[in-house]
């Protein structure tokens, strides 16, 4: 029996894959370099009962930050504490649109500056069409937009240290129990799937 599934974990030479609602274990006999978090696969269940995974379907991109096949880019800043990194913010906007893949700013800690100054840092953004989410995990600001942008894609939060992007995923996800582990792809409750 063969059957399309996603690759949610890499412990090589095992790869985790998303099948009927669990994680199964699989290897992947001359693939092994071949296949990353996120890429969709075509399993085998063998006579014993494991699985191997015998083909990969075309992929979208890859962030070799996370190894991940992901469609959209969420790069987290701050809004404050550390300061606003707008250079950053920019390097990785070209990094993703060379995947490509959909870019999306994420400005965190809105809490510790007034709405308007922030709106004024990313209006340039917004102007050249990249959506901008303002989020605070502290307060819970912007939280349902951003949870809508991460639904039925696969994304990765990346960007500045300290901007909080743990505390935005456990903001997000309550007691879900994702944890920044690289090479982790995790299902992410109402669709889409998130590579930390």
């Amino acid at each position: 029996m063969s059957a399309r599934a996603i690759v949610t974990r890499v412990e090589r030479p095992r790869f985790w894959v998303e099948f009927l609602g669990e994680e199964v274990p699989c290897l992947a006999p001359g693939m092994g370099n071949r296949v990353v978090v996120g890429d969709e696969v075509v399993i085998h269940r063998q006579p014993d009962t494991t699985y191997v995974i015998t083909d990969r379907g075309p992929r979208r991109s890859c962030w070799t930050a996370t190894a991940a096949n992901l469609d959209q880019i969420v790069i987290v800043v701050a809004a404050g504490e550390p300061e606003f990194d707008g250079r950053l913010v920019e390097r990785l906007l070209g990094a993703a649109r060379q995947l490509p893949a959909r870019p999306v700013v994420a400005v965190n800690k809105c809490d510790l500056r007034d709405e308007a100054e922030v709106r004024a840092r990313v209006a340039p953004w917004v102007e050249r069409g990249v959506p901008v989410v303002l989020t605070s995990a502290a307060d819970g600001r912007g939280m349902p937009e951003l949870r809508w942008t991460l639904a039925g894609r696969r994304s990765a939060l990346v960007g500045q240290s300290g901007a909080g992007k743990t505390r935005l995923i456990e903001a997000l996800y309550p007691g879900y129990g994702i944890k920044e582990v690289r090479g982790r792809l995790y299902t992410l409750p109402g669709g889409g799937y998130l590579a930390v």
